[in-house]
């Protein structure tokens, strides 16, 4: 076999990226990086949610944007069952469909088998889309269990579920977490205005990346508890919680794939520099 040939070939350039991208996917190694301050703080607050307490998950991104936003949704989501939080999954916002992305992730923590020892209605529920928009945000914050629907996202009646019973206003959730696609402007002021500034709610928010700097003023100035920058935001929780999934694949990728490139311009310049050396030498 010539090797320089095989190096030369386009086939190899493709084999080595390949590579780099199906190995992290398949099983996420979770190199070492740098956590922002704001996935450290979102995760230190995380840390002071006592365990067991009432989790309000809004699943608010089209499937388009589940690449970029499902690794922190489900990071939170497998966060909360590992420390046998009670999370209910809902949406208001009728753009998007959240509630078929919520239900994806709940098959795929099931499938990593962390749904075992959970019985849903219990420790998890998913009560799916919910009409009224800011209206009905409003009127579920004020009476929790007189304004959500009588049957969940698969159909059943919500009426007895034992993870209702306790709840009966937004203040029985110590940890609100947004998931959007929604920037500022729209979707982070609605849950701002209906339960942070009347009832005082700790929220998180995920949000796209272009969307980030207008909403990182509620993140200092205290209104929100914590932020998650896109897809990195989603690696870095993971990172964090030890919870490796979709997100520190994504980082892996990326940075494996950074290494074979500057690898590949050495090794081509290696092979281009021997080449002349062999003229010469003729």
């Amino acid at each position: 076999m010539d090797i320089g040939k095989m190096i030369d070939s386009h086939a190899f350039v493709f084999a080595i990226i390949f590579l780099t991208f199906i190995i992290p996917m398949l099983s996420p190694i979770g190199l070492p990086m740098t956590v922002s301050a704001y996935v450290k703080k979102t995760y230190d607050f995380m840390q002071t949610v006592p365990e067991g307490s009432n989790v309000l998950m809004f699943p608010d991104f089209q499937i388009g944007i589940l690449p970029e936003l499902g690794p922190a949704y489900m990071a939170i989501f497998r966060y909360c069952m590992k420390r046998n939080m009670k999370v209910i999954m809902m949406e208001y916002n009728y753009q998007f469909g959240g509630s078929i992305q919520a239900a994806q992730i709940i098959d795929e923590v099931k499938a990593k088998g962390e749904l075992q020892n959970k019985v849903y209605g219990v420790d998890y529920v998913h009560l799916g889309w919910h009409a009224g928009w800011e209206a009905g945000m409003a009127l579920m914050a004020a009476d929790f269990k007189k304004n959500i629907n009588p049957v969940d996202y698969y159909g059943n009646p919500t009426q007895g579920m034992k993870i209702l019973e306790p709840i009966k206003s937004i203040k029985d959730f110590p940890m609100l977490v947004l998931i959007t696609s929604m920037g500022a402007g729209t979707q982070p002021e609605v849950a701002l205005r209906q339960f942070q500034v009347p009832y005082g709610s700790k929220l998180i928010y995920g949000g796209c990346a272009q969307f980030i700097p207008l909403v990182v003023p509620y993140f200092t100035s205290g209104q929100l508890a914590g932020l998650l920058p896109s897809l990195s935001g989603g690696a870095e929780l993971e990172y964090l919680t030890g919870l490796k999934a979709k997100g520190l694949a994504a980082t892996d990728v990326m940075t494996f794939t950074h290494f074979a490139l500057i690898g590949l311009l050495i090794l081509g310049n290696i092979r281009y520099l021997s080449r002349r050396y062999v003229k010469k030498s003729k």
